[in-house]
């Protein structure tokens, strides 16, 4: 499909302040994500209002980008496998197979690539659309597919590391700009550097220091804290010692405890689609040591289950703070047994009430979320599990993979703002005719899910240092069987603000998969939470931290949901999608 872009010009950007030569290896768990795809966002700003037309010209974008680079210079550096040397891997876990490595400033850095384009049209031509006229569809339930994938910045700008080096940096951004009015801004970076928490954050420091520019001050970098890197800071939890020659046979067994899908792609490529280049047998560089181990090999995965080629919708559906709550209150009847199921108001353990993890289904639950209440997040999961699981006449056991942080899960927590992509998946699964007969015996499923593996983490960071390859396994799947699940839920990704007010729409750089559900959170129409209510006389927004101290559930929340199209015209017929209210 040809591009609707226009005049584009293309630059690699720096930091304004050139850093020194540094290097780090990244931690394991980065290493794990280093096949993901691209982690990315796209911001859908409208006009200006006057007197700030020229808020989005391409001088004063490409110097704030200057400026917050200087906090962020490895985003602009060299990303690349560790070169495997087995007589250093031995005793030094960074130095295994497929381990990742960034090396940035001086020489190495290899810039920012920033994209400028035009098109035709108004950005109210990208922003989601109510869909269709038949049941299900007159409230609340938009359409994603008007935003094209040219907005968003190209994977091909981004470094593959396990293709040839093309000189490719790390990060990409593409501004659009739109001849009746509005402008997006893309932003993506490799998965390995940032998870959307990570990304949420280096957008609003961008955002921050572009609108001290357009104030004239005089320090614009003096609101932006400093932001460490310290990626291997997360292999510090590990339990026992990663660097030893092998594993610990006693560690393991508990890191297995830890409730994830073990996918192994070493074990068969049979009906492996064309697009997925995770490598299905043992790269040659540990081929040997796969044979001394016996060349054991985990679960199969189940291509047959995912039919990729089918057509899918991609929609947004809107639950109100109404809709969410009676969802919660129907997870609290009565049990089997004559019990209550548990559940938690004030804080609601599990609920993305603070800033938490990116990606993370239960942000918001505090330093190693012990909390076994069932959480409003937790009800409306399990909601959405049962209405597609019906829709799809599923059978047998089915499955729910969903993307857990680490930051506030480990003990110390980490801090909301440590950088990099310290996430894990963990499955609850459930026969579907329990899933089907009681939301909540699935709301308990998801909480138990998270809660049980909390003791685990460090084992199961140990596990992962002993990896013949990070990316060997996985713990998520799509297709009929599983929903995969992620959230960007109060990380701030609405409130990005360049001097204008927020955002109209934020769209997650998530390809349209099967089984592909973000929860994302809601605001006003198409806006976000609190839009435009803190703007001073002048009518920008102040240049301090970020705002929105609220509860996800204050507003609601949007479920972005990717099914078949025949398995969504389902969801949106059933009669339970909507909670009586």
């Amino acid at each position: 499909m040809p591009s609707s872009d226009t005049h584009v010009s293309r630059s690699r950007v720096f930091p304004a302040v050139r850093s020194p030569p540094s290097s780090s290896a990244l931690s394991i768990i980065d290493s794990s994500v280093s096949n993901y795809t691209t982690c990315g966002a796209l911001f859908g700003f409208p006009a200006p209002t006057s007197p700030f037309a020229g808020i989005y010209s391409p001088d004063v974008l490409t110097r704030s980008l200057e400026l917050v680079l200087t906090r962020y210079p490895q985003l602009c550096g060299t990303l690349r496998l560790v070169e495997y040397d087995p007589t250093l891997a031995r005793n030094d876990h960074t130095k295994r197979f497929g381990r990742v490595e960034l090396l940035w400033g001086g020489e190495h850095h290899r810039g920012l690539d920033l994209v400028f384009a035009t098109r035709s049209g108004a950005v109210s031509s990208i922003l989601p659309r109510q869909a269709g006229t038949g049941p299900g569809t007159g409230t609340g339930v938009y359409d994603v597919s008007s935003a094209d994938r040219d907005l968003f910045v190209s994977p091909d700008a981004i470094v593959r590391l396990r293709g040839p080096d093309e000189g490719r940096g790390a990060i990409g951004v593409k501004v659009t700009t739109f001849s009746e009015g509005g402008i997006s801004i893309a932003v993506g970076m490799h998965h390995t550097l940032g998870d959307a928490q990570t990304l949420s954050l280096f957008v609003g420091d961008w955002a921050m220091a572009h609108r001290s520019l357009l104030a004239g001050e005089e320090a614009p970098l003096d609101h932006i804290p400093l932001r460490p890197f310290e990626p291997l800071r997360l292999d510090g939890y590990a339990a026992g010692n990663v660097d030893a020659a092998e594993e610990d046979g006693a560690i393991l067994d508990e890191a297995l405890r830890v409730p994830q899908i073990r996918l192994d792609f070493w074990s068969s490529d049979e009906g492996k689609p064309p697009m997925i280049s995770s490598p299905s047998r043992p790269p040659p560089e540990v081929a040997g040591l796969d044979e001394a181990m016996g060349r054991r090999r985990g679960t199969r995965i189940p291509w047959e289950t995912w039919e990729w080629a089918k057509p899918v919708k991609d929609y947004l559906i809107d639950f109100s703070p109404d809709e969410v709550q009676r969802i919660w209150e129907s997870a609290a009847v009565p049990t089997s047994s004559g019990s209550v199921g548990q559940t938690c108001d004030a804080g609601d353990a599990g609920d993305a009430g603070d800033v938490g993890d990116v990606g993370d289904v239960d942000a918001g639950a505090g330093a190693g979320g012990s909390s076994g209440a069932v959480s409003r997040l937790d009800a409306v999961l399990a909601h959405v599990w049962r209405i597609v699981t019906r829709s799809r006449g599923n059978e047998g056991l089915v499955h729910l993979d969903m993307s857990l942080g680490l930051r506030n899960r480990l003990t110390p927590a980490l801090p909301p703002a440590f950088l990099g992509s310290p996430i894990i998946n963990l499955t609850a699964s459930l026969q579907t005719s329990s899933l089907l007969s009681s939301l909540p015996a699935a709301a308990r499923s998801i909480r138990s899910t998270i809660i049980s593996s909390i003791p685990f983490l460090p084992a199961l960071i140990h596990h992962e240092a002993f990896a013949l390859d990070p990316i060997r396994e996985w713990n998520a799947f799509m297709g009929k069987e599983h929903l995969m699940v992620t959230s960007w839920l109060g990380i701030g990704a609405g409130e990005v603000d360049f001097g204008d007010g927020p955002a109209e729409w934020v769209c997650a750089d998530m390809w349209p998969i099967d089984g592909l559900v973000v929860l994302m959170d809601k605001g006003t129409g198409r806006g976000w939470s609190e839009p435009r209510k803190t703007r001073g006389e002048d009518g920008r927004i102040g240049s301090g931290e970020r705002l929105g101290n609220g509860r996800w559930h204050d507003n609601g929340v949007t479920i972005r949901l990717v099914l078949t199209e025949d398995d969504m015209a389902a969801v949106l017929a059933d009669p339970d999608l909507r909670p009586r209210l």
